[in-house]
């Protein structure tokens, strides 16, 4: 079984050499799921209980060794495979019939869970893999928006001679490039998202509410096997005002229906949005629309590498000012 782990090991390589760390610790999800391949949806489930992380060594890149709670065990088998080493600590019950043939998956959870000594606590856990990464005299970037603060603090002093540093900033940096492999799902993305405000705008007419239209977007979503994110879809001037978590309006003949929408294909995300209408606008909305296309396209004209973000928005701005939008 061969997961797909997004790490960009290059770059990653490069970027630790010059900030002078020996190894990384993720402890979010989409840190985690960097580094490893791994999805976890504990960590949206229990955000607050949740600690699962994956170190890794500056020379060792490919190997990820993951810290989790015992009962990851069948979610690390499914994603990583039965050469996954886990680091498990807690608590967790199972029973194993003995007149049932175990596949894969079971054994791997039973060898685990029922046959392995787990971890006492997170911090043990932690400790081992550190140490079986080859960091416990290192120097290690943490991930300071996922782990706890207490569980550092028992981390630290439990490994005193491993040099624990901020890291957020170093996985954002190695994670802002893409690779051609998260550029395809990033496009998948986009794409489901957008045959997703086709398929609700199908069931588009006077008098549906806005939670209907909701209700057919997130069905597509699901049916295409991506995650659901966000859905705000909104009639009339309330697409104006920000969104509200009230979906009841009902559709008139003349407004304008705006999706401002996203979902999460593979551990990637799409946010777009668009504008529909049941019958032709009048010339003002028209006159808006046609400026704000040319400020977009200004927009994706100055894009290149190196490009500013405020940069790349002033253009855009500018060219849809000058096309028209005097506001």
């Amino acid at each position: 079984m061969n997961p797909f782990v997004p790490l960009n090991e290059p770059r990653a390589k490069a970027i630790l050499e010059e900030a002078g760390v020996d190894g990384l610790l993720a402890a979010s999800l989409e840190n985690v799921y960097y580094l490893s391949g791994l999805w976890s949806e504990n960590f949206p489930i229990l955000p607050k209980q949740t600690q699962l992380f994956a170190v890794v060594s500056r020379d060792d890149l490919a190997r990820p060794h993951l810290v989790a709670g015992m009962g990851e065990a069948a979610n690390i088998h499914s994603f990583l495979g039965a050469n996954a080493r886990p680091y498990l600590y807690g608590t967790f019950f199972r029973f194993v019939s003995t007149t049932v043939d175990l596949d894969e998956g079971e054994r791997f959870v039973k060898e685990h869970v029922l046959d392995g000594a787990p971890f006492a606590t997170v911090v043990d856990a932690a400790a081992a893999a550190i140490g079986a990464a080859g960091l416990h005299r290192s120097r290690v970037a943490y991930d300071e928006r996922g782990i706890f603060p207490e569980t550092l603090a028992q981390l630290q002093e439990r490994l005193p001679d491993t040099t624990f540093v901020p890291g957020w900033h170093l996985f954002r940096r190695i994670r802002a490039v893409k690779t051609p492999e998260e550029q395809l799902l990033l496009t998948k993305a986009v794409r489901i998202a957008e045959d997703a405000i086709h398929a609700a705008m199908r069931s588009a007419r006077a008098g549906v509410t806005e939670r209907d239209l909701i209700a057919e977007y997130e069905k597509s979503i699901i049916d295409s096997g991506a995650r659901l994110n966000f859905a705000q879809i909104a009639f009339g001037r309330r697409g104006g005002t920000g969104y509200v978590m009230s979906r009841d309006a009902k559709l008139r003949g003349d407004d304008i229906i705006r999706f401002d929408v996203g979902c999460d294909y593979e551990g990637y995300h799409s946010d777009i949005a668009r504008n529909f209408a049941l019958t032709p606008p009048d010339k003002r909305t028209r006159d808006i629309h046609a400026a704000m296309v040319v400020g977009q396209q200004a927009a994706a004209d100055a894009l290149r590498p190196g490009a500013l973000a405020s940069e790349v928005f002033e253009i855009g701005i500018h060219a849809a000012r000058e096309a028209g939008v005097s506001e």
